[in-house]
C-alpha cells in the first residue's frame, strides 16, 4: 500500500485520501494549547464497496506518540479493513497535519506570478471573483431579490442584462428567512427567465450562528459541494456582535477570507443615512470588502413593477463603474401568491428616484432627453442648484446645445426636436 496519501487542505480542514485502498480521513477543528500540543477531531472512512462509509471518529492529540498508538490499535479491531496497516496511516497523518498546520501560507515570490491578463469577475459588473463584495441599501431596496437572481445565474450558467457571468455553485447562507422564503423567489425568478422550476440546484442554509463561530461547519459545506460563491444575508446578523464594533466586522472579513471563493455581502443601511454612502456600522464594513455597490429602489408604493439602482461606491481594483438601473416586474397568483418575476435593464437617467444618485452631468442628460429646456427648469426639475446646472451645461460643451432661444438640449441625435 502507498503510504503517502493525497492531501487537500483549506481553512484548516485536511482531507488524505488512500485512494488504493479507499480510505479517507478528515481532520478539523484543531486546537493547538500553550504547551503546543495540537488536537483535532478525525474522522475516518471507507468508500470500498460493501463497507458502511463510517469506520472512526475521535479527537485525537496530535503530537502525542500514546495517543497514535491507541488510535491505530483500536482501527486494528475493525474486521471489515484487513491487510491495513494503521500505524503506518496514523503516523503518516499526524505527520502531514501538523506540518501544514504550522507552515500555515507559504511565501510566494512575485516573479514567480504571472501577471493577471484581465480583471476576473464572478459577475461582470457587480461582483467580483475571488473577493468580498458587499451591497448595501435600505430596507425593501430589493437586495435579497437581485442577490438570489446574481446566484441563480451563476448557477445556472447564464449572462443576461449586461451581466456576464462566470458559471459556479452557489450556497445562500441565510441569518433572516426561512429555505421556503428563498425558494418561493428563486421559483418565481426561473419562471422569469424561462427555466424548469423543479431543477434547482443552488443551496441554502438557515444560520443562526456568527460567520467566524460557523466557520468550519460552513467550510466542510464548501468544499464538499464545490462552491465557488457565498451569497450571506445579511451582515448584521452574520458578524456575530455589535456590529458598530471593529473586532466583530474584523473577525467576518477573516472568516470570508478563509472560505477562498467569492462572496456577496448583503448589508443594511437606514434610509436616513442613504446619502452618507457607506454600509451601516463600523468603517470595517467599507475597508473589508473589495467591491461595494449601493443600491436604491423607486419610491412607488402598491405597484408591480419598481426600479432599483446599483450605485459603485468602491473598488480596490480597476475603475468605479457607471450605475446601472434594473427593472422588476412582479407577477401574483389570484391568491395573491408570488408566481413569477422578470429582471431588465433600465436607463437610470430616466427614472426620477434613481437619478438623483447619479452625477449632476447625468441628471441634467436624464431630463434633457425629454426635449429642452431653460436653466430655472432643469434645476428645478432635479432639485439642483440653478448656478451648479449652469456650470455643467458650459463646462460639457460636446455634451449640451445651447438653442438660439436660450434653452439648453442635447445635441443632434440625442436630442428631440427643439
Amino acid at each position: 500500500m502507498n503510504d503517502k496519501p493525497e492531501v487537500r487542505a483549506a481553512g484548516g480542514i485536511y482531507l488524505l485520501e488512500w485512494k488504493d485502498r479507499h480510505l479517507g480521513i478528515r481532520v478539523d477543528r484543531l486546537y493547538e494549547d500553550s504547551h503546543y500540543n495540537v488536537t483535532g477531531e478525525v474522522r475516518i472512512e471507507s468508500t470500498a464497496p460493501g463497507i458502511n462509509g463510517h469506520l472512526h471518529q475521535a479527537r485525537l492529540n496530535l503530537t502525542s506518540t500514546s495517543a497514535r498508538k491507541t488510535l491505530a490499535k483500536a482501527l486494528d479491531e475493525i474486521e471489515t479493513m484487513p491487510g491495513v496497516e494503521w500505524a503506518k496511516i496514523v503516523e503518516e497523518l499526524c505527520v502531514t497535519v501538523l506540518h501544514l498546520h504550522r507552515l500555515g501560507e507559504p511565501p510566494t515570490r512575485l516573479d514567480a506570478v504571472q501577471p493577471r491578463v484581465a480583471l476576473k469577475y464572478q459577475v461582470e459588473p457587480l461582483i467580483l471573483a475571488n473577493q468580498p463584495n458587499l451591497w448595501f441599501g435600505d430596507g425593501g431596496s430589493t437586495k435579497s431579490l437581485l442577490a438570489a437572481y446574481v446566484g441563480l445565474l451563476v448557477q445556472e450558467g447564464r449572462s443576461q442584462n449586461g451581466l456576464v457571468t462566470e458559471p459556479g455553485k452557489v450556497l445562500y447562507l441565510d441569518w433572516e428567512d426561512s429555505v421556503y422564503e428563498l425558494k418561493d423567489r428563486v421559483t418565481a425568478l426561473r419562471r422569469g427567465l424561462g427555466l424548469e422550476t423543479n431543477t434547482d440546484a443552488l443551496m441554502y442554509r438557515r444560520c443562526a450562528h456568527g460567520l467566524a463561530t460557523d466557520l468550519e461547519t460552513i467550510h466542510h459545506i464548501v468544499m464538499d459541494n464545490h462552491i465557488t460563491m457565498v451569497i450571506v444575508d445579511s451582515a448584521a446578523y452574520a458578524c456575530g456582535g455589535d456590529p458598530l464594533k471593529a473586532e466583530f466586522p474584523i473577525s467576518y472579513f477573516n472568516a470570508l477570507r478563509a472560505l477562498d471563493v467569492t462572496s456577496l455581502t448583503i448589508a443594511h443601511q437606514p434610509k436616513e443615512l442613504r446619502d452618507n454612502k457607506m454600509p451601516f456600522g463600523s468603517v470595517f464594513w467599507f475597508n473589508g470588502p473589495r467591491n461595494i455597490y449601493q443600491l436604491r429602489k423607486t419610491e412607488e408604493m402598491d405597484t408591480d413593477v419598481v426600479q432599483t439602482g446599483f450605485f459603485h461606491v468602491k473598488t480596490n481594483v480597476g475603475k468605479k463603474r457607471s450605475p446601472v438601473g434594473y427593472e422588476i416586474a412582479f407577477e401574483n397568483t389570484a391568491e395573491n401568491n408570488l408566481h413569477s418575476v422578470s429582471v431588465h435593464r433600465t436607463d437610470i437617467k430616466k427614472v426620477p428616484d434613481l437619478a438623483k444618485g447619479l452625477p449632476l452631468k447625468q441628471q441634467i442628460i436624464g431630463v434633457l432627453s425629454g426635449g429642452s429646456m431653460e436653466v430655472e427648469e432643469i434645476a428645478s426639475a432635479i432639485a439642483a442648484n440653478k448656478d451648479s446646472v449652469q456650470t455643467v451645461l458650459y463646462r460639457h460643451k460636446n455634451d449640451f446645445a445651447k438653442q438660439p432661444n436660450g434653452a439648453w438640449g442635447l445635441p443632434f441625435d440625442e436630442a428631440l426636436p427643439f
